[in-house]
């Protein structure tokens, strides 16, 4: 099965690292990146998207509305391999 990725919107978003652990598997190094990112409120957005953000893909793992207001979403991602 082929994935096609559909764009929603550009959005400018605070970016920010939380961690980076690299994982060691036989010969290979795997990263597993977990980042933060912080857009404008919008009511469209899922765990089950996906944010291209220069060049990688980052599943998004958690979108937080702080305190319930309608301001700023925290969405949660942890990068693709």
């Amino acid at each position: 099965m082929i994935k096609t990725l559909v764009p929603v919107a550009v959005v400018w978003a605070y970016f920010r690292q939380l961690s980076g652990q690299e994982v060691v598997t036989g010969i290979s190094t795997k990263t597993n990146e977990n980042v933060l990112f912080q857009i404008s409120y919008r009511t469209d957005i899922k765990t089950t998207q996906v944010i291209r953000y220069k060049g990688i893909l980052y599943d998004i793992t958690r979108v937080d509305v702080f305190e319930g207001y309608k301001e700023d979403l925290t969405l949660y991602g942890k990068a693709q391999p």
